[in-house]
């Protein structure tokens, strides 16, 4: 996943799904929420809700103009 890229997923104009590769899955951006998939040993895939939808209100900075992030809801 790149840190510097805001994806936005409106799930009241369409029911997108956005999905990113990592540790050797998928995470996805739901409507439910977030789920990560990945194969088991029997090579089935294997999703892991991890939590509810998440947004995005604010991004963040230390006093110092540094240490970026971003503040969910």
């Amino acid at each position: 996943m790149n840190e510097n890229k805001i994806y936005h997923v409106d799930f009241k104009q369409s029911k997108q799904i956005k999905t990113f590769f990592y540790a050797g899955g998928r995470f996805s951006l739901t409507n439910e929420g977030v789920v990560f998939s990945s194969k088991d040993k029997e090579g089935n895939d294997s999703p892991r809700w991890i939590c509810s939808p998440l947004n995005i209100i604010a991004k963040t900075r230390d006093a110092n103009s540094g240490e970026w992030g971003r503040l969910l809801e």
